[in-house]
């Protein structure tokens, strides 16, 4: 009786290491995805405010920056208070949080008027982000 000497098993295997490798491929490029989206910084220069304490903000929200200006951008565009109304009316609808990004010399006014909106439209959940 005779014995195969020379019987590769890694050429059998080759299709499941492909496999193996594009999916991990594809697993990274869905974390580096989503994790990008999740801690993304907006394009327009505030400084933050530093706070003892704040509570965590889930995926789903929506940014509203106000500069040391006062002046609000929804997206890094600059909007109006009457486009704001809307906006915040289709996030209310979306049940969707505000996330505020306020500079430390921006207005208490402005911050207060922003927080009123969203009230008055049916956002649930409004935070403040701190430093």
């Amino acid at each position: 009786m005779k014995f195969k000497r020379h019987l590769k098993i890694e050429e059998g295997m080759k299709p499941f290491f492909n496999i193996a490798l594009m999916n991990l491929v594809l697993l990274m490029l869905m974390f580096l995805v989503f994790n990008s989206r999740a801690s993304g910084r907006s394009g327009v220069a505030i400084e933050l405010p530093s706070l003892l304490t704040s509570s965590m903000l889930g995926f789903t929200h929506r940014e509203i920056v106000v500069t040391n200006d006062n002046e609000i951008y929804w997206d890094n565009t600059k909007i109006t208070g009457a486009q704001l109304k809307s906006l915040l009316a289709k996030v209310a609808f979306r049940k969707e949080s505000i996330l505020i990004k306020a500079d430390t010399r921006a207005s208490l006014g402005t911050l207060v008027e922003i927080w009123d909106f969203a009230r008055k439209e049916g956002v649930a959940q409004v935070y403040i982000a701190t430093d």
